[in-house]
């Protein structure tokens, strides 16, 4: 773990950085513009290009040294944040501006994260595989956690441009730590017939490596099946709350998300994994699902609050024990793709349910329980009615649909089998 250390402390301070600007650009937005279809693009720019390049991102992690890869990300993220800088001071920013620009940093991101993992796999034991995918998730605990609070400090002393200036130093940081890591897998060596091959020949090795392994690929299936089901609860998390309390409840409901992963991420971080992984990503799954079909019965702060803490402390774990099995069984030289494969698979359901949810919300559950609507008199008893009962309605549909998900998946033997020691 020492020789991890480093690596972990750059990039942990990069991802705080980052949730500074994040939060920042997005309060600019949105006081610019005064238009919620605006800032939510942020989300969707953020995420969609990295989806798109995730393939092409894995191919560059596996042909190139990883401490190149993790410098050249981490400066060149840092470079996206001065073009906004410089936009800013020349009072030529706008909205597309951003969206552009974090497009270009999704695509970075992209080959950031899986240059990280496979970097943690040449460093660290197997045993300690599931403590370092929890203190990776670390990161983006501290980052819900003080980056919106510190943030909020740093606008009304340093406005937008101490932000700028803050994640910018936070990525040459990340950038350092690279070069102070000892041992970061070379470059690996291609072999003769190499160069006479097309560079994207070695795209299909991912998904070669994919077919033979039906238990993972159960495992990522379920995974973007879950992912769309907690994009919605993302999207419509914060107009459920604002339905029936006010914006400072609701800041206190999304600490409440960032303290849940926290709390998450410690226990992957601190404890040995179970023997049993696939049994216990399947049980938490099941409980996440349990907890969003009652999160939001009732019009209530304090359980809608215990819900997203219950919910969010789950996900670090169940994302710890995944990731270790992947690491275990995918060969190293062709970690980059597989993992960026994985991510892309994964999250190619995000935009759907980014896009998705509102519409839904807005024009048809919520009119379906407003007095007299279609559902009010059916199940009005259960969830109430009025404004914000039908996004309850739609979180505990999906947590019962997630919950019969995790119990077929159950029952699929391959995916079982991960529980088994790989094969030599």
């Amino acid at each position: 773990m020492r020789r991890f250390l480093p690596l972990w402390i750059g990039q942990l301070l990069s991802q705080i950085g980052s949730g500074l600007t994040t939060f920042g650009l997005g309060v600019w937005v949105y006081q610019e513009t005064g238009s919620v279809t605006r800032f939510a693009l942020i989300a969707l720019f953020s995420t969609f290009p990295g989806i798109v390049a995730a393939p092409f991102a894995g191919l560059v992690v596996d042909r190139f040294s990883k401490r190149a890869v993790l410098c050249c990300t981490n400066l060149g993220s840092g470079a996206v944040v001065a073009a906004i800088a410089a936009l800013l001071a020349r009072g030529a920013l706008s909205p597309w501006h951003l969206y552009l620009l974090l497009g270009v940093s999704s695509v970075l991101q992209a080959v950031h994260w899986p240059a990280l993992i496979a970097s943690s796999t040449a460093l660290v034991e197997p045993a300690l595989l599931s403590r370092t995918s929890g203190m990776i998730q670390l990161g983006d605990a501290a980052s819900r956690i003080a980056a919106p609070s510190l943030a909020g400090l740093l606008l009304a002393s340093l406005h937008l441009w101490g932000l700028l200036l803050v994640d910018m130093a936070s990525f040459a940081v990340g950038a350092l730590s690279v070069l102070l890591t000892p041992g970061l897998p070379a470059a690996p060596q291609a072999p003769p017939e190499a160069g006479k091959a097309s560079p994207l020949a070695g795209l299909g090795e991912g998904w070669r490596f994919l077919r033979g392994e039906a238990g993972l690929l159960a495992l990522l299936v379920a995974f973007a099946g879950f992912n769309f089901i907690d994009g919605v609860v993302q999207v419509l998390l914060t107009p459920l709350v604002l339905s029936f309390s006010s914006p400072s409840a609701l800041g206190v409901v999304v600490s409440c998300a960032g303290l849940g992963i926290l709390a998450g991420s410690l226990t992957a971080s601190l404890l040995p994994a179970p023997r049993e992984r696939v049994r216990w990503i399947l049980g938490l799954s099941l409980a996440q699902a349990a907890i969003l079909a009652v999160g939001g019965l009732r019009p209530s702060l304090a359980l809608v609050g215990a819900a997203v803490v219950g919910y969010a402390s789950c996900s670090p774990l169940v994302n710890a024990f995944s990731q270790s099995l992947w690491q275990e069984r995918a060969p190293l030289e062709i970690q980059g793709r597989v993992f960026a494969l994985r991510r892309m698979v994964a999250w190619s359901t995000l935009p759907l349910a980014y896009g998705l949810a509102g519409p839904l919300a807005d024009h048809v559950l919520e009119p379906w329980f407003a007095p007299g609507g279609l559902l009010a008199s059916l199940v009005g008893s259960w969830f109430g009615t009025g404004k914000g009962r039908g996004i309850a309605f739609l979180f505990s549909a999906l947590g019962l649909l997630a919950a019969a998900g995790q119990l077929v998946a159950a029952r699929y033997r391959p995916l079982r089998d991960l529980d088994l020691p790989p094969a030599a």
